[in-house]
C-alpha cells in the first residue's frame, strides 16, 4: 500500500491485525446470507424548531463469534474486495422499506443512506435505487442518498450519471464532510446537492 522501495518491521499485531482481517474479508461474504446486517437509524434534526427531520440509516454487523464489528473496519474491506456492492444493495432494500413503512406516520420523514464509491461507481446503481424505491413504494424524495465529497470529487462518468439519473427522479442528494478533504467551491456549482454537510 506504500509503494515500493520501503522497508518495515515485522510486529506481532500487525500480523494480529492481517489475520483479523483476512477473516473479516472471509466472513464478509456470508454476512447477508446469514441475516448478520441490520440498520440502526440516527435522528436529523431541525434546529429552527427542534423536530426530527429524518433519520439516517446506519449499517452494523453483528458477527457470531467477534460480536460487534464496527463499519469502519468492515465497510473499507467490503469496498477492496467488491461485496459493498450488494450489502450497498441490501441498505437501500431495507431503508426504503423501513422509510415506506414510517411514512403514513409522519409528514415529511426523510431517510438517508450512505453510498460508498464502489457502489456508486456500479453501473447498476441508479437502477438498485429506483427498484428499491419501487418495490416499497416510497415517495424519492423521502429518500437522501449521502455520498463524501471526496467520493464525488473522484467519480467516473458512469457514477456521474448514476446521480443525475436518481436526482432527476427526486432523491435527494446530500454532500457529506463538505470541507474536510478536496473542498472546493465549483463542485457545488456542478453537483446539485440538496443538503451540505460539513
Amino acid at each position: 500500500a506504500q509503494g515500493g522501495s520501503g522497508l518495515a518491521f515485522f510486529a506481532p499485531h500487525l500480523h494480529e491485525s492481517a489475520e483479523r482481517r483476512l477473516g473479516l474479508s472471509a466472513d464478509l461474504r456470508r454476512t447477508l446470507l446469514y441475516h448478520e446486517l441490520e440498520l440502526v437509524y440516527q435522528p436529523t434534526f431541525d434546529l429552527r424548531d427542534g423536530g426530527i427531520e429524518g433519520l439516517e440509516a446506519l449499517l452494523r454487523w453483528h458477527h457470531p463469534v467477534l460480536g460487534l464489528v464496527p463499519p469502519a473496519e468492515f465497510v473499507p474491506i467490503a469496498e477492496e474486495q467488491g461485496s459493498i456492492v450488494e450489502i450497498g444493495r441490501f441498505v437501500l432494500d431495507a431503508a426504503c422499506r423501513q422509510a415506506a413503512a414510517w411514512a403514513p406516520l409522519h409528514d415529511r420523514f426523510i431517510v438517508g443512506v450512505n453510498v460508498s464509491g464502489r457502489q456508486l461507481r456500479d453501473p447498476a446503481f441508479a437502477d438498485d435505487v429506483l427498484a428499491a424505491l419501487s418495490a416499497h413504494g416510497l415517495d424519492p424524495s423521502l429518500l437522501r442518498l449521502e455520498l463524501t465529497e471526496s467520493v464525488l470529487v473522484q467519480a467516473n462518468e458512469t457514477a456521474r450519471r448514476g446521480v443525475e439519473a436518481v436526482c432527476d427522479a427526486g432523491v435527494q442528494l446530500a454532500i457529506d464532510d463538505f470541507g474536510t478533504g478536496h473542498s472546493w467551491i465549483g463542485h457545488l456549482q456542478q453537483i446539485h446537492a440538496h443538503v451540505i454537510k460539513l
